[in-house]
């Protein structure tokens, strides 16, 4: 988390569980709510993990889902976790945003893709805990680059 974050943090907007923030009238399902410890990543240091699977295009219509992590900033900081990641125990038999935070509150979250530019593409496309206002949006990219990455804004996909 970074350490004098609060103005962002209030420009994040408060802390919200699952789904209170959208229009969404759905509940947290059997296996969504399960920590998936071993495969989150917390990125403080304004660098790229060397593990990451990266793309080469920064066009919305060409970045591969297959390459897409989802992102959360919650009260740990800002975490990701691949979305790809297999949970057998949820019916969409991949992880989503409430596996990295066991579905406890989340000031924003969204996808995001690694560039071999080492630039970040982000949208905020989260159910869950997407930013409701330009307000939010323009928090996360703040918060993005006070952490030391080049970050790009991607258009959220028609819901």
């Amino acid at each position: 988390m970074l350490s004098d974050s609060n103005a962002v943090l209030e420009r994040l907007g408060p802390a919200v569980l699952p789904f209170e923030r959208s229009n969404f009238n759905r509940e947290v399902l059997p296996g969504e709510d399960v920590i998936f410890l071993d495969y989150i990543i917390s990125l403080e240091s304004g660098q790229i993990p060397a593990d990451c699977l990266r793309c080469d295009s920064s066009d919305p219509s060409l970045l591969p889902s297959d390459l897409k992590y989802l992102w959360v900033i919650d009260q740990n900081g800002l975490r990701i976790i691949h979305e790809m990641t297999p949970n057998s125990l949820a019916a969409r038999g991949c992880v989503c945003h409430t596996n990295i935070t066991g579905k406890r509150k989340a000031f924003q979250g969204g996808e995001l893709w690694f560039g071999k530019d080492d630039t970040i593409y982000v949208n905020n496309q989260s159910g869950r805990f997407k930013a409701i206002t330009i307000v939010q949006q323009q928090a996360v990219l703040e918060y993005f680059r006070r952490l030391g990455f080049s970050v790009i804004q991607l258009p959220n996909r028609p819901s």
